[in-house]
């Protein structure tokens, strides 16, 4: 059903968000970043999120 892929997707996308914030606090370290940017590209691979979706989570965490 699309209307559940969609709700999917928007999960993983959230949870994405979520878990990226609560790293940065505990652990801001440049690794870390690297890490994330990695998870990122999994995801944007994946067709999880957008090209823009991407790009604006990379300069989130690149700019903290």
């Amino acid at each position: 059903d699309l209307a559940y892929e969609i709700a999917y997707q928007l999960m993983g996308r959230l949870n994405l968000i979520i878990n990226s914030e609560t790293e940065k606090e505990v652990n801001p370290s440049t690794e870390s970043k690297a890490q994330e940017l990695m998870k990122y590209k999994q995801l944007l691979d994946s067709g999880a999120i957008t090209q823009a979706e991407f790009e604006t989570l990379k300069k989130h965490l690149l700019s903290v």
